[in-house]
């Protein structure tokens, strides 16, 4: 399902990279709804699609390690900035093993660095 989408979006030549469909005003989720219904989806599809997107776009991460944290229960950079470094990385260590995905599973200095970076700006732009 998540080939079809990204190929139909491909096609379209939209630009849904930006997982800010849940977190912006009604323009954009509107933009959303109306991607959603000219792929054939639904709105949750595209938000988890761009949510997806948005992991992959951390150094780093690919296809095998954005669906080894999906499988974890971390779908979104914003839910990503909210884990331990060293627990995230036994989840994903289990993950991988149980059920294999992927050739090997990220090392707790790349866990760190997808971490880190993204608690900095959080809580410089609470000051």
């Amino acid at each position: 399902m998540m080939k079809r989408l990204v190929a139909l979006i491909h096609a379209m030549q939209f630009a849904c990279c930006e997982a800010r469909c849940a977190s912006r005003g009604t323009r954009t989720e509107m933009q959303c709804a109306e991607l959603a219904h000219e792929v054939g989806t639904t709105l949750v599809s595209i938000k988890e699609l761009a949510n997806r997107a948005d992991l992959m776009r951390l150094h780093g991460v690919g296809g095998d390690f954005s669906h080894m944290l999906v499988e974890v229960g971390v779908t979104s950079c914003r839910e990503l900035q909210h884990c331990i470094p060293e627990k995230l990385h036994t989840q994903l260590e289990k993950i991988s093993i149980d059920k294999q995905i992927g050739h090997r599973v990220p090392t707790l200095a790349q866990t760190t660095q997808w971490i880190i970076p993204r608690v900095a700006q959080r809580a410089l732009s609470h000051q």
